[in-house]
């Protein structure tokens, strides 16, 4: 009746209305990966508590980096509540219109996706690099990659808040800056796991008496090859929504929005998988 009366008064138009229905299915698709973001976040925090957090600097450094991503995810739902807010009220009579506010909102919003995104490939990137402790060329080719995925998401994010300063439109070709490096990297780290699980099964079948050890191991760096590549197909699907090229186009607008739960998602997993013990004796917190 409410929301009835409010339509009516406003006189919405068919593309004022549509709009409003589109902006409804955004926030709801982000707080359902919210959602389940919340819940992994929960489960690796009592995990890492349980295990004692003052006595393994890792555990510090992997709570802080999870409770950041979480606090990102929940700021650019809140963030992208309050843009929808300033557009319902530029649908009264008198329209509302602060471009000011809502430039400050979409950067604050830009900010905030892109720190998960690189805290996001942090985990990624030191779950690969503790599983070669030996080899220096791996961990030089991850390091090359982190470095690459620094580089491009802040010199994309200084370009995008020129573009927001200017009040110029950026390229389309600008997100494949920000996108790709994210994609490459975690694409080599879910590689450098498989190839590590591969040698794990050579090993079993030459040390049969140690099969019962290794087999847990075996099994949970299937899991993060499996998973891993799962999340570098989200990254893709990421990129591809950078362009713009999805029918209809307020697709590309909802997996934007929820990109930055979505890349908080597996780095909060490997945590979890960290943090029950389901990883090699030397490769422990």
């Amino acid at each position: 009746m409410i929301v009835t009366a409010t339509l009516s008064t406003h006189n919405l138009s068919a593309s004022q209305d549509l709009s409003a229905q589109h902006d409804l299915i955004r926030i709801g698709c982000e707080f359902l990966f919210f959602g389940i973001h919340a819940t992994l976040f929960i489960i690796s925090t009592y995990l890492l508590l349980s295990k004692g957090i003052r006595l393994v600097r890792a555990r510090i450094l992997l709570l802080s980096l999870t409770t950041i991503m979480f606090l990102a995810s929940l700021g650019v739902i809140i963030i992208d509540m309050m843009i929808c807010l300033q557009q319902i009220q530029g649908y009264g009579p008198g329209p509302f219109n602060n471009l000011t506010l809502s430039s400050k909102l979409i950067m604050a919003s830009n900010v905030l996706m892109r720190v998960n995104f690189l805290l996001g490939d942090v985990i990624v990137v030191w779950r690969t690099w503790v599983v070669w402790p030996h080899n220096i060329m791996f961990r030089l080719l991850l390091a090359a990659c982190m470095l690459g995925t620094i580089g491009a998401i802040i010199g994309n994010g200084a370009k995008s808040a020129l573009d927001s300063v200017r009040g110029t439109e950026a390229s389309n070709v600008y997100s494949l800056v920000m996108t790709l490096p994210p994609l490459i990297t975690n694409l080599t780290a879910t590689l450098l796991i498989a190839f590590q699980s591969l040698g794990i099964q050579k090993r079993n079948q030459i040390q049969m008496s140690s099969a019962k050890s290794t087999t847990r191991i075996e099994k949970t760096l299937i899991l993060l090859v499996e998973s891993g590549f799962i999340y570098c197909a989200v990254w893709l699907l990421i990129l591809v929504a950078g362009f713009d090229v999805m029918k209809p186009s307020h697709h590309n607008s909802n997996i934007r929005c929820c990109s930055p739960a979505w890349t908080g998602l597996y780095p909060t997993f490997i945590v979890i998988m960290v943090s029950v013990d389901k990883i090699p004796r030397k490769h422990h917190l």
